[in-house]
C-alpha cells in the first residue's frame, strides 16, 4: 500500500497538532527536570529551569514556594550563596508549612557555616513531616547525625549555640 504526499502531509499535520499539548512546559514536567538535575548533580541546569518555571501561568503559592526551594538547593550547591539565600528566604515566606523549604534552607545554612540555624531548620522540617525518609530513620543524612538534631523544640532552644 502506497501513501501519497497528501496523505503523508495530512498525517504529519495531525501529529504535529498534538505535539504542542505534550511539548508545553508544565509545572510537573519542569519540576521533574529540576529533580533529575539535582539527582545528577547538574546544579546549573536545574537553576536554569527557574525562569521557565516562574514564567508559568496560574502558579499556586505552594508551587512558587517549591520552585524557590529548588532554586535554593541548586544555588547552594553552585556556591551562589547570595542567590541561594534569597531563594531560601522566599520559599519559606511563601509556604512555611512545607517541610522541604526548611530542609533546603537548612542545607544552605550549613553551607554558610551556621550549624545552629541549620539545626533549627532541620528540626522544623522533621516536625512538619516526621515520616520523611530524608529526615529520620535509616538513610538519615549525615548532616543530621553530625548536628545531633534534638528531639523537641525545647531542646533546640536549650541547645542555642
Amino acid at each position: 500500500m502506497k501513501f501519497g504526499t497528501s496523505t503523508l502531509l495530512a498525517s504529519l499535520a495531525l501529529l504535529s497538532s498534538a505535539v504542542p499539548a505534550f511539548a508545553k512546559d508544565t509545572f510537573i514536567d519542569l519540576m521533574g527536570q529540576s529533580t533529575v538535575a539535582a539527582q545528577t548533580r547538574d546544579w546549573k541546569g536545574g537553576a536554569a529551569l527557574g525562569d521557565r518555571l516562574l514564567a508559568l501561568p496560574d502558579l499556586t503559592t505552594p508551587q512558587r514556594a517549591a520552585i524557590f526551594s529548588h532554586l535554593c538547593m541548586h544555588f547552594t550547591n553552585m556556591s551562589a550563596f547570595d542567590d541561594a539565600g534569597a531563594a531560601c528566604r522566599k520559599s519559606v515566606a511563601l509556604d512555611p508549612t512545607s517541610w522541604t523549604v526548611y530542609l533546603n534552607r537548612g542545607n544552605f545554612m550549613l553551607a554558610m557555616g551556621d550549624k545552629f540555624a541549620a539545626r533549627v531548620d532541620y528540626h522544623k522540617a522533621r516536625e512538619l513531616n516526621p515520616s520523611a525518609p530524608t529526615l529520620s530513620g535509616p538513610g538519615t543524612p549525615v548532616t543530621y547525625v553530625v548536628l545531633g538534631i534534638p528531639e523537641s523544640s525545647a531542646q533546640v532552644a536549650e541547645a542555642g549555640e
